[in-house]
């Protein structure tokens, strides 16, 4: 091996060690990235508002009740609208990434991870009557499924909002949902964002990735056009702060 490419290999190695640090440090530090008001979108800053919940601030919207998944908060409902957090735990990580499908009869297959913790929260839902589905990462892949079983289950169509979703269920679970709320689902991401398009960004070569190879789709109108804030420009443009950008 020539000394060129042992230096290339040892350059790239450390970048990778520094892009790490980074995401690490981030995400170690998800209060202070959330702390100040988002003036963007009144969903997202909905969302904000119950990410900080953990960090010991109060909500200022008012709650009617906490939802939670292994004593972890994973949510609240404030008048009509349910409000779904994203990833702050290890845990919630691991949900995020588990690439294994869980099949649902008729519908189709969606990821298994968040699949265990839709069941958990529809039960704590019951009685609630829920107009408005709102959630980022995580918590969108939770607000998918809920608004459809909230569907097929009652036949209420829900307004959902959602930012940073994953693509994680399979062609058929898409058709179905999109035959059915298609048009009252909206999906914001950002085009860069590593979690909303693993690992490549918005491109040909995610696509193939994520369609062809483990078959994951997303659902909904997708847009990319958003109120980002310049969350990813002041922190190195790293992978993690294009995620990190919605609020």
């Amino acid at each position: 091996m020539s000394n060129l490419i042992k230096i290339l290999i040892i350059i790239a190695i450390v970048l990778l060690l520094i892009e790490l640090s980074i995401e690490i440090y981030q995400f170690l530090n998800l209060c202070s990235i959330f702390k100040n008001k988002f003036y963007g979108n009144k969903y997202g800053e909905y969302v904000r508002q119950i990410q900080n919940v953990e960090c010991g601030v109060t909500p200022e919207i008012p709650i009617k009740k906490y939802l939670y998944y292994k004593k972890e908060l994973v949510g609240a409902i404030s008048g009509d609208i349910l409000i779904l957090k994203g990833s702050s735990t290890i845990l919630d990580a691991v949900k995020d990434i588990e690439v294994e499908k869980k099949n649902l009869k008729h519908i189709g297959g969606v990821q298994g991870g968040s699949r265990q913790m839709v069941d958990v929260i529809i039960t704590q839902i019951q009685g609630y009557k829920i107009n408005y589905i709102t959630g980022w990462s995580l918590g969108a892949m939770i607000g998918i499924q809920i608004a459809l079983h909230i569907y097929d289950t009652t036949g209420n169509k829900t307004k959902n909002i959602f930012f940073g979703l994953p693509p994680c269920v399979d062609k058929k679970y898409k058709e179905y949902y999109n035959s059915r709320l298609y048009d009252s689902t909206i999906v914001y991401n950002n085009d860069r964002d590593p979690v909303a398009y693993p690992f490549f960004g918005n491109n040909i070569l995610s696509k193939t990735y994520n369609n062809k190879l483990f078959g994951y789709y997303h659902v909904g109108k997708v847009y990319s056009s958003y109120p980002y804030t310049n969350y990813y420009k002041t922190h190195f443009f790293s992978m993690a702060s294009y995620h990190l950008s919605y609020f």
